[in-house]
């Protein structure tokens, strides 16, 4: 019996040697990582290359889906951000006008900022609105049901 049970000692110890070299090799390459990430002068670049290793140590936790899906939300429109998705459905809370000029602070606290000249008036209240990506990055909003669209930038 005790000769199993040596075997059995020696086999976790070995495992667990194993799983802490692992551990260690992992940190090492995390450390690497967030130098190489820090020695970048571009401020966007930097953040990026962090927001990156965030994301694939997420990505590598399941259980972390919800972080990972708000992340992309509160993401969505700033431009030196990865993009995740398309077009985003909001409801407009609060409009400030000064002539033709417009912004709109949304339901989840991104504010928008209309940047085409054409006058807009939203026809419900509130707005719900979608938010959706143009070609070369840009952003247009229109109100649900209606075609006509206003060109927008994430202010906030």
């Amino acid at each position: 019996m005790f000769k199993s049970f040596s075997k059995g000692i020696a086999a976790i110890t070995v495992g667990s040697s194993l799983m802490l070299s692992a551990g260690i090799q992992a940190n090492e390459d995390m450390e690497d990582r967030i130098v190489n990430c820090f020695q970048m002068k571009d401020e966007a670049e930097r953040i990026s290359c962090y927001d990156k290793m965030a994301r694939q140590q997420i990505k590598d936790n399941p259980e972390k889906a919800d972080v990972v899906k708000q992340r992309a939300i509160d993401d969505f429109g700033i431009k030196h951000q990865e993009q995740t998705y398309d077009e985003l459905y909001m409801t407009v809370v609060s409009v400030t006008r000064n002539g033709t000029d417009m912004i709109m602070t949304m339901d989840n606290g991104q504010v928008w900022e209309k940047t085409s000249e054409e006058d807009y008036r939203f026809h419900e209240d509130p707005p719900k609105v979608k938010v959706f990506q143009l070609w070369l990055g840009s952003y247009a909003m229109k109100e649900e049901g209606r075609a006509k669209k206003m060109r927008v930038q994430r202010v906030k």
